[in-house]
């Protein structure tokens, strides 16, 4: 869903999922949430040197982990709070280099099963061009299907 027009900003889901999703790594790659609504949620990676790949452009392994993240970030505008979400399997096809300082995310819900559910995340430039996309499927786990720790 290309069509921004179609999600309505909704600013306590974001700030809930802002407070939800504190994870260093995204402060220490200078990404965050900038906007979600139920089903969606939007992630923005301001791209620095730091996060070229050999070649001089933005690595895929920042294009995975920001779809990804984004993706989940969807799950979680409408799980219960108490539930979690893990990936179980994700697939990214990269359509175009990213340039310029800038990368937008989006993560959407698909498709909602009991146990597992579907997602896609675009990914597009500074210049708002659709540059990959992303599909993956996570499993919905509740407090009593996480595993102790070792």
């Amino acid at each position: 869903m290309t069509d921004d027009t179609a999600r309505v900003n909704d600013p306590v889901i974001l700030q809930r999922l802002q407070q939800k999703m504190t994870v260093p790594l995204f402060r220490d790659l200078d990404f965050a949430l900038t906007a979600a609504g139920e089903g969606w949620a939007e992630i923005t990676l301001n791209v620095a040197p730091r996060h070229y790949n050999p070649n001089g452009v933005l690595h895929g392994g920042m294009w995975t982990m920001i779809a990804d993240s984004a993706m989940a970030a969807a799950i979680h505008s409408m799980i219960a709070p108490h539930d979690m979400s893990a990936t179980m399997q994700l697939d990214i096809r990269w359509l175009r280099p990213a340039p310029g300082d800038r990368l937008r995310v989006v993560g959407m819900v698909l498709r909602r099963g009991r146990r597992a559910w579907h997602t896609n995340a675009e990914l597009f430039d500074g210049q708002g061009r659709l540059v990959g996309v992303a599909n993956a499927m996570f499993a919905i786990l509740s407090p009593d299907d996480r595993l102790p720790p070792d």
